[in-house]
């Protein structure tokens, strides 16, 4: 479970991060969220999980997520974002999120009723990115910077 960060049971903020290329043989391929989590200006990227949450999986939780990009993470359901039950439902505010709140895997809940403000579907135009998701491609060689064309940039 969690190929990149897997926090479970508490409080508290992730900010700044990048998570890239990382895998998970079942569910969330970057990051996956059960607790009150604030996620804040990170980088969830080529990421990939078998079944589910390729970039983000939520399980009983609604994190806050601002200014945070989702971008060529794969899965079975939910490449990018997989809400898991009905006590999953985060708030997204100022995100890049490929494929937008239609494309996220929705579980047994069956809806999204979080909120979902000022964000856009669209390539980030990073520098020089891995070639494609998951171990198998070397994330940290990668340039994951933005460049001066990018959506992403004064988007907000």
């Amino acid at each position: 479970m969690a190929g990149g960060i897997y926090f479970i049971g508490f409080s508290g903020n992730i900010i700044n991060n990048l998570i890239c290329n990382n895998e998970a043989s079942d569910i969330a391929g970057g990051l996956s969220v059960d607790g009150a989590a604030t996620l804040t200006d990170n980088t969830i990227v080529n990421n990939k999980a078998a079944l589910q949450g390729g970039g983000l999986y939520t399980i009983n939780a609604e994190p806050t997520v601002t200014n945070c990009i989702f971008y060529g993470n794969t899965a079975a359901e939910g490449n990018q974002v997989y809400l898991f039950d009905d006590n999953s439902d985060p708030d997204f505010t100022n995100c890049d999120i490929e494929g937008g709140s239609a494309a996220f895997g929705i579980g047994s809940s069956g809806t999204y009723t979080g909120t979902y403000t000022d964000n856009i579907n669209s390539d980030p135009v990073f520098v020089s990115p891995s070639a494609g998701s998951g171990t198998s491609y070397d994330g940290l060689t990668a340039d994951w910077s933005l460049q001066s064309t990018t959506p992403c940039l004064n988007a907000g």
